[in-house]
């Protein structure tokens, strides 16, 4: 069991790594603490987007916190009966990592996994994409949602969804219309505006149709490993 700390205003158990994107060092939460110490779930933030993303690549992976963040969110809609560190470890098994590398890989998606599906869990919009800040540009942002959307169907892929886009339903749109997003591109014809108003409509698409495809994979889901959010 990680050592529990006292940092800011909240409660964390796992010493900040510096990965956190708020000041009072609160970072994602491997697990949820006695329910009579728990934060409110809104209180896990994702974590910030750049340092994540350095963190990836000084790995030597060509991954980037969004693709990172869309492939852990299609294993948790996928709801597949495994152990997620062995699976996240297979996944990666062919990069060439080290066995320190190849640990410190597990961690960081273990725990970004355990995070995403504690915020799908909510009922409260807690679900977020992890993507680069507004001032990354129009050019960057666009790219790192399309990154976000073939790490999703990589994930449901991966999870054992099979084909994800023949699952029946609202679902099979979804993926469908995600795979169309995953090769998105500025519109360099359009205003700022107009720019800045189309992303952040596919952005909210995106947010919602993830929470439609797990709400409906995950409803008549075999249990699984135990729910640390239980």
């Amino acid at each position: 069991m990680h050592p529990t700390v006292n940092v800011g205003n909240g409660l964390c158990v796992v010493p900040c790594q510096g990965l956190c994107a708020r000041s009072c060092g609160i970072v994602p939460l491997p697990f949820r603490p006695p329910r009579s110490q728990r934060l409110d779930t809104a209180e896990y933030y994702l974590p910030d987007y750049s340092l994540f993303t350095s963190e990836l690549e000084a790995l030597g992976l060509l991954v980037d916190a969004s693709e990172a963040h869309g492939l852990v969110s299609g294993l948790v809609c996928s709801a597949a009966d495994v152990d997620t560190p062995t699976q996240i470890a297979g996944m990666f098994s062919d990069f060439g990592l080290g066995e320190e590398e190849m640990n410190r890989l597990v961690d960081l998606l273990t725990n970004l996994f355990i995070l995403t599906r504690a915020h799908l869990h909510e009922a409260d919009f807690t679900f977020q994409l992890l993507l680069p800040e507004e001032e990354a540009g129009i050019g960057a942002r666009t790219e790192a949602l399309a990154a976000w959307c073939r790490g999703l169907v990589y994930g449901l892929v991966e999870g054992g969804v099979g084909d994800p886009t023949a699952l029946p339903g609202h679902p099979g749109e979804v993926v469908r219309d995600l795979i169309e997003i995953a090769e998105a591109e500025p519109d360099t014809d359009a205003s700022d505006e107009e720019e800045e108003r189309a992303l952040m409509e596919l952005e909210e698409y995106v947010r919602v149709g993830v929470q439609l495809i797990f709400e409906e994979l995950t409803v008549a889901a075999p249990p699984g490993e135990p729910d640390p959010f239980a």
